[in-house]
């Protein structure tokens, strides 16, 4: 029984002197050196870094002529349908234009009104919306 605690004091010994410690081995240069700021006026950031978390859209919507009124919801959500960006009752006769934000990290967006789906990515910063079903979307 001694042995077998002695055994697994030398394993235990073992395993934990392994660890490496990689902020030993870095040496920094003068590019990668920082210093600490303590406060917002002393972050040095480089003049072309976007502070802007959101970018705000513009959609345009073409309204098309019906026989009889069509009316339902537009809705604008994110490429995976978790968050909703704009929402409203609309006829499909209404030609409008909205504006929404958009937080940055999102890729895709997709825009919807009763069946019609169309996607689009986030590169503009205008989305051109039509109801006919044969046009691609951009």
């Amino acid at each position: 029984m001694k042995n077998l605690m002695i055994i697994a004091a030398i394993a235990v010994l073992g395993l934990s002197s392994c660890k490496k410690d990689l902020m030993d081995r870095v040496t920094p240069t003068s590019k990668t050196q920082t210093q600490d700021a303590s406060k917002f006026a002393e972050i040095r950031v480089q003049e072309n870094f976007d502070w802007k978390t959101s970018k705000e859209f513009t959609m345009n919507v073409a309204g098309l002529e019906t026989i009889a009124p069509i009316n339902s919801t537009i809705k604008v959500t994110s490429d995976d349908g978790k968050i909703v960006f704009y929402q409203g009752l609309h006829g499909m006769n209404e030609s409008f234009q909205t504006k929404f934000m958009v937080p940055a990290h999102i890729k895709g967006i997709i825009v919807s009104f009763g069946s019609i789906s169309k996607n689009y990515g986030t590169l503009a910063k205008q989305i051109q919306f039509n109801y006919l079903t044969d046009s691609t979307a951009e």
